[in-house]
């Protein structure tokens, strides 16, 4: 009994990481609609900025796509909820962690918007002030 868990749990875990795998790659083919990929490629081999920022957040600069902006906005948003449990520790201690987890994933997302917003606003800058 205890072997055929053991084998369930195993051939989850390997369904869950190949489901990740699959989403990941999926999400890094869907191009973001509001950019030309002939012109956000050609603004982000003319930016070293922008191609600095883009690896250090483990994006891919060579095509944006859903996925480009990478890990920024996570690592942004547990930083930020850090220091908002360390400045009120009392309020933070009476939040079950079901309540924590979705206040983490929602300041995950409103980063990861906004800095969506800025690599294309950034992409479109570098291209329009070239024409």
């Amino acid at each position: 009994m205890r072997k055929r868990s053991e084998k369930n749990e195993l051939i989850a875990s390997i369904m869950f990481t190949l489901f990740m795998i699959v989403l990941m790659e999926l999400g890094r083919q869907i191009a973001i609609p509001a950019l030309d990929s002939d012109l956000s490629r050609k603004a982000l081999n003319a930016s070293p900025l922008l191609r600095n920022v883009t690896m250090l957040t483990g994006g891919q600069s060579r095509f944006p796509s859903l996925f480009s902006i990478g890990l920024g906005p996570y690592m942004t948003g547990m930083i930020l909820f850090q220091a908002i449990q360390l400045i009120n520790v009392d309020a933070m201690s009476k939040i079950s962690d079901q309540k924590r987890g979705f206040i983490q994933r929602w300041i995950t997302l409103i980063i990861a918007i906004l800095q969506t917003l800025q690599f294309i606003f950034a992409i479109k800058k570098k291209y329009y002030s070239r024409r």
